[in-house]
């Protein structure tokens, strides 16, 4: 099971990275129009946010998204995209971006599933953690 859900999870950073490249100049001109950040300066951030999302997706299927460094980085990752669904949730958007603009993903959506995610990675850390502790 947990498996399967590394997979998904996976799938989802892959997918998002993806597709977030695949409509690059209307995906960037939303989160400039959003954010209110200069279009020169929202284009390589836009690579680097899509290559770390590729990035983690490979880290799930590889089974290395547990190692300590990788793992706080993407519990941060995600606890500020989960910051980000929620202000835009409040503010009334009706789509997040969090798949470019292809996709239309509902903010509430986005927060659900990010928290899901952490929950996840939480959840099996801790788990490990208390396997080893009882194994002692």
């Amino acid at each position: 099971m947990k498996r399967i859900v590394e997979y998904l999870i996976a799938a989802i950073f892959i997918i998002s990275a993806l597709l977030k490249l695949l409509d690059f100049q209307n995906t960037a001109n939303f989160i400039s129009g959003f954010s209110g950040i200069g279009y020169s300066t929202v284009k390589p951030s836009l690579i680097l946010l899509s290559s770390i999302e590729m990035l983690i997706g490979l880290l799930f299927i590889a089974k290395l998204w547990e190692n300590n460094p990788a793992y706080f980085g993407i519990l941060s990752l995600t606890v500020f995209f989960i910051i980000i669904s929620m202000f835009m949730a409040f503010e009334g958007y009706s789509n997040c971006g969090c798949f470019g603009t292809q996709i239309e993903s509902y903010p509430v959506i986005s927060l659900i599933k990010n928290l899901l995610i952490a929950a996840f990675m939480i959840a099996v850390k801790s788990h490990n953690k208390l396997i080893k502790v009882v194994l002692r």
